[in-house]
């Protein structure tokens, strides 16, 4: 059985105007940015079309013809039989909703996603949690543990984590649908890397499963035509380790953009040049790393570069990036020390980066830290409140940590999240080339913003489900289709993927749909979200596991190296013997990222001690 190939969202690539702010760029000028008052920007109203030119509504046709997708009364969405298989030319019995329904309208569901909290509780059937609902409350900084016996924290040490949890296994006659913003981070899976490099087992606290899914290409069929934002797949099988399961994996391919095809990029380099940055796989790695960013940029763009210390400083002015000569000096005249004001650079750096808004542009900060902060305001929440109203003109930020000792991985994921951007790790100049010239493109320009995707499953087929990742990437069912919910941000060329465990029932039919897949996301700068719906049928699931593409079985068995990785509890099953086994069987050594992960599940295997000795390459 091949993957589902599903519709795809279409819409201009060019992003609506970018409307000129004025500001003071002074270093001296401190306080928070107010957005200068105005209507908001009009409506912009795409198209979601099928693969099989099916067409389009318009948007006055659109609005007549929505209905809430949830409604009982409304036939389901089409399943797609065939993997690579395009819809039939006929019309579909049911098309994707082009309209925008109000915020006030509510999905149907028999829990209160918004209270409900993803850390499993102690289970009364060890089989599965039977509710979201009946976990424990969110501490004051928004995220909520496991269970006793599960938590686990880093409390310092060479990386420093947020608090830990997992999914919970949830009955689905009880909270059918799975709703989450999308994710393309990867800095757990470097991070991870380089703490097994070093001879020891990451924190579990630092292991986040959806960045290693996350950091390996996956064979997702490219986007067909030209107005398509991104393609969009389902495919699945029995699980490798556990007779009881089954998987369901969703993949999210977004339309790749050479550096000719991009928008102008707007960048501020922001280099936190504290002291705690004198080792050389900190500074000195960063500045290597945006060397490296610079060769891919021309005239077209422009860099600017500022820098926080125990104060801050505008090092280098907008400059054309065809000026790759003044820009590189002014890297290389970077040097450490002072304490880290890092709030105050990032208010310098976003001044910077408003004062070179322009139309048809894309504009991002780049910060190069270690997440360390201590002079001024030093969480996440108190450095972004100052800087709120920059994100909502357009102003993004991507976060790329360097080095250990101190280095604060939750300050730097959650700067990146509130800031619509992306979170690195660079560990190695291999990983600087990877982030910095190979993928720069995907982090500096988005194809689609506030994704959100709502899996469905059908509770008279599934007795329950587990998303495996993602669990500060929740969102509320009730959320899906409130657009004021920021959620995530794809960049040209990435990939999403997302994997659910699932337990169905002894007696569920091989027939029908196990589950509504429901996508929702808004081109950049748009203010209007989109949706398409399509259904998974049961058979795609059910396949051996050994009968399913070896794309398939390699994130597989990414996943349950991650869950032993962060000694999750649902590994059980789960081995380094077993991972590296179905690694093994899919050719890893086509590709260098899959090799290097199968040599570090055997290190990862001997630092464990499993009772089988596993040689190290």
């Amino acid at each position: 059985m091949k993957p589902i190939r599903l519709h795809s969202l279409r819409t201009l690539l060019v992003p609506a105007g970018l409307t000129a702010i004025l500001v003071s760029c002074a270093a001296d000028a401190p306080g928070p940015y107010a957005p200068p008052p105005g209507p908001p920007p009009p409506p912009e109203v795409a198209q979601i079309q099928a693969q099989s030119n099916e067409g389009s509504l318009t948007k006055d046709e659109a609005e007549d013809s929505y209905s809430d997708p949830a409604s009982p009364t409304e036939p389901p969405p089409p399943p797609l039989a065939d993997a690579k298989a395009r819809p039939k030319q006929e019309p579909a019995p049911y098309a994707p909703v082009v309209a925008t329904p109000p915020a006030t309208v509510e999905t149907k569901t028999t829990s209160e996603k918004g209270k409900k909290m993803p850390g499993p509780s102690k289970p009364a059937d060890p089989l599965y949690r039977r509710s979201r609902t009946d976990l424990g409350a969110r501490d004051s900084a928004g995220y909520q543990g496991l269970a006793d016996g599960d938590r686990e924290t880093a409390a310092g040490g060479d990386f420093e984590g947020r608090e830990a949890w997992t999914n919970p296994m949830t009955e689905t006659a009880e909270d059918r649908q799975s709703t989450f913003a999308v994710d393309v981070d990867t800095a757990a899976y470097s991070i991870a890397r380089r703490t097994l490099d070093s001879d020891q087992l990451p924190n579990a606290s630092l292991v986040r499963v959806e960045e290693f899914l996350n950091y390996f290409k996956y064979d997702y069929e490219q986007p067909d035509s030209e107005g398509q934002l991104f393609s969009i797949e389902a495919d699945g099988a029995r699980s490798p380790v556990d007779a009881s399961k089954l998987m369901l994996r969703v993949g999210i391919q977004a339309k790749p953009l050479s550096d000719r095809d991009r928008l102008p990029a707007n960048l501020v380099f922001l280099f936190d040049t504290s002291c705690s940055m004198t080792s050389g796989d900190k500074l000195e790695l960063a500045k290597t790393s945006m060397k490296l960013a610079v060769d891919r940029l021309s005239e077209r763009d422009q860099v600017a570069i500022t820098t926080y210390a125990g104060g801050v400083q505008v090092v280098l002015p907008p400059t054309h990036g065809d000026d790759k000569a003044r820009i590189k000096r002014a890297i290389d005249s970077l040097q450490p020390g002072g304490g880290t004001a890092m709030a105050s650079g990032l208010e310098l750096a976003y001044r910077q980066a408003a004062a070179m808004l322009r139309d048809n542009s894309v504009t991002r900060i780049i910060i190069c830290s270690d997440g360390d902060a201590n002079i001024g305001a030093t969480t996440p929440q108190q450095m972004l409140k100052t800087v709120e109203g920059y994100v909502k003109e357009g102003v993004f930020i991507s976060t790329i940590g360097f080095g250990d000792g101190n280095y604060k991985d939750a300050t730097m994921e959650q700067i990146a999240n509130k800031g619509n951007g992306n979170y690195y790790y660079v560990d190695s100049r291999r990983q600087a080339e990877r982030v910095f010239s190979r993928d720069l493109t995907k982090m500096i320009q988005d194809v689609a913003q506030d994704v959100k995707i709502q899996v469905e499953f059908d509770p008279g087929i599934v007795k329950a489900y587990r998303l495996v990742g993602y669990e500060n990437r929740d969102v509320a069912d009730r959320d899906f289709r409130n657009d004021q919910v920021d959620a995530g941000e794809i960049g040209a060329g990435h990939q999403v993927t997302a994997l659910y465990e699932l337990v169905m029932h002894d007696e569920a039919s091989s027939e029908g749909a196990v589950a509504t897949v429901r996508v929702r996301a808004k081109q950049p700068r748009g203010t209007v979200a989109k949706e398409l719906a399509f259904t998974v049928p049961v058979e795609v699931v059910r396949r051996p596991f050994e009968r399913a593409p070896e794309d398939f079985r390699f994130a597989t068995a990414v996943m349950g190296g991650a869950e032993l990785l962060r000694r999750s509890p649902y590994a059980a099953g789960w081995t380094y013997a077993r991972v590296m086994s179905i690694i093994s069987d899919t050719h890893p050594s086509a590709d260098p990222d899959r090799a290097e992960f199968l040599s570090l599940m055997k290190k990862a295997a001997y630092l464990s001690g499993e009772a089988t000795p596993v040689g190290m390459r």
